[in-house]
């Protein structure tokens, strides 16, 4: 097997929800036996080498590098020049852009997975969690989300409807450029019609338009795609 042959194994293109159809995702299983042991590490740059190494745990150095090369790889297809060739920058928030690129993208993993997306719509963002049971979530509930997404997810008793409920508040976040640890009581996200959320502003000092997803990612991970408007 060539190398574009492995990584076409390993990255499979999702369906876009409707409204989203000019949002491009893409979800890389990380662990995929397609991939040799080193791959990834051939397209980042030295800089990118350098923060990859420094991850203790050979998982975790396997998932910045394979998720980082297969961005470069889609981008490269996107803007026609060699992976290595791209050039990122980091804005105010630390997310990463293209400089005169007509493209905004965004990435996400958790557990084996990585999803990475794709628009020229404007700022999106991603989100993807491997849904975990953990003790405190009662209290990260209490933390991060409004009353009525407090309700919805059973107090984070639902485990299910508690990591979907994380996902959309992080990627909303993300395509907002906001940090994680700001805004989250910022807006509600509730259940609306098929794939779509329903975006409550309660902070209108945070607000900026916005649409957000669910995405189908796999079973046992909750995913979210957001797209400024």
């Amino acid at each position: 097997m060539n190398e574009k042959e492995y990584w076409r194994e390993a990255l499979r293109r999702g369906e876009s929800p409707p409204g989203a159809e000019d949002v491009a995702w893409w979800r890389l299983d990380i662990e995929h036996p397609s991939l040799p042991e080193e791959a990834g590490w051939a397209y980042l740059s030295g800089d990118e080498i350098a923060r990859g190494e420094r991850y203790r745990q050979a998982r975790s150095r396997r998932q910045f590098a394979r998720t980082r090369a297969a961005l470069r790889l889609l981008l490269a297809g996107l803007e026609a020049c060699p992976p290595r060739a791209l050039a990122f920058e980091t804005g105010e928030s630390g997310k990463p852009f293209l400089a005169d690129s007509p493209w905004h993208f965004n990435v996400s993993h958790s557990g084996r997975y990585a999803l990475l997306a794709f628009s020229r719509r404007g700022p999106l963002g991603v989100d993807v969690e491997e849904m975990r049971p953990a003790a405190d979530l009662p209290a990260l509930c209490e933390l991060a989300f409004c009353e009525n997404e407090r309700a919805a997810c059973g107090q984070g008793g639902d485990l299910a409807a508690f990591y979907r409920q994380w996902s959309v508040k992080e990627a909303v976040l993300k395509a907002w450029g906001a940090g994680i640890g700001e805004g989250l009581q910022a807006f509600s996200a509730l259940p609306g019609e098929g794939a779509e959320w329903r975006l409550i502003a309660r902070e209108l000092a945070w607000w900026r338009p916005c649409r957000a997803w669910r995405l189908d990612a796999a079973p046992g991970y909750a995913a979210a795609l957001a797209c400024c408007v």
